[in-house]
């Protein structure tokens, strides 16, 4: 219908330290990832974009609010050991809050990495439901991930749990409302 094509479903996928060359779709043949490049064929590549930075929380951060960092108080990746207090600011626009004010179910899976107290948690940006992890990195097997507000250990590679998590909010029934599933990896 018309409506349905007014408010689309995304599936946003965020990677870090994902050089082009780790992607068949950009032109290199060192990478096979068919399904990548299936997911760019049929969607939207931005071919011209950039970061504002390459360290990762400002970076984050921009992304999240198309502010930056500097701006945020983030301008540099967050040591939640050495700077515990430093987050995104609930109180800031981000655009996962926009498509929730909306009407759009949002759910992020994987990395957040932009505050790890619970004042800066997920749920207090735009998502509703939240799986993951809020530091910069994990254990790349059997981690313990943030499960809906409760951590819980996980068996297998991280990178197959969160694809398993993203694969069921993907597979349940989203007629009523259009979604936004923001899936963030930490591996390439």
């Amino acid at each position: 219908t018309q409506a349905a094509h007014a408010r689309p479903n995304i599936l946003f996928i965020y990677t870090d330290d994902q050089a082009p060359w780790a992607l068949r779709h950009s032109g290199y043949d060192q990478a096979h990832t068919p399904h990548l490049d299936q997911l760019f064929r049929e969607g939207a590549t931005l071919v011209n974009s950039f970061v504002s930075t390459p360290v990762c929380s400002p970076s984050r951060a921009a992304l999240m609010t198309s502010r930056y960092g500097t701006e945020l108080g983030i301008t540099d990746w967050i040591n939640p050991r050495k700077e515990p207090e430093i987050g995104l600011d609930p109180d800031t626009t981000t655009w996962p809050e926009l498509l929730q004010s909306a009407g759009y179910e949002t759910c992020l899976v994987g990395k957040w990495h932009l505050g790890t107290q619970d004042r800066y948690h997920p749920t207090k940006t735009g998502f509703e439901v939240f799986r993951g992890f809020r530091e910069g990195g994990t254990k790349v097997k059997d981690a313990t991930l943030e499960i809906d507000g409760v951590d819980r250990k996980q068996d297998g590679l991280t990178v197959d749990v969160l694809t398993d998590y993203a694969i069921e909010f993907l597979e349940k029934d989203h007629a009523s409302k259009p979604f936004l599933l923001s899936l963030h990896y930490r591996s390439p």
